[in-house]
């Protein structure tokens, strides 16, 4: 990053978001969850064919920067997010059930979309 991070509110969060299920739904992905926080994002999705997660991380950081670019101002850093990000595949349903968990239970997230489970 060229600055200082860039921090989400409410409004790009909710930007965010929708870019994250929009994505998800036109390549037929299963979202599990999702939480937008103000400086970073939790996302679990099933996906076929078991593709690279780091894959994954740059369709979601492409299509929510593409969104955030056009209607909201660009960070001073010039980059919403940095260059690199968590990802981890998670192998059978107890750890996607507590992935789901987790990122429901997230403090103070700015948005956020929860798969019914339990």
């Amino acid at each position: 990053m060229g600055g200082p991070p860039a921090i989400l509110d409410r409004e790009a969060a909710g930007i965010v978001l929708d870019a994250i299920r929009s994505q998800v739904a036109f390549r037929e992905w299963a979202l599990g969850a999702c939480a937008v926080m103000a400086d970073h994002v939790h996302v679990v999705v099933g996906v076929r064919d078991d593709p690279d997660p780091s894959d994954l991380l740059r369709v979601f950081k492409a299509y929510a920067s593409r969104a955030l670019n056009i209607q909201c101002a660009r960070p001073r850093a010039g980059a919403w997010w940095t260059q690199s990000g968590s990802k981890r595949r998670l192998r059978g349903d107890g750890h996607v059930l507590a992935a789901i968990r987790y990122v429901r239970e997230q403090s103070r997230p700015l948005a956020l979309w929860v798969m019914a489970v339990d």
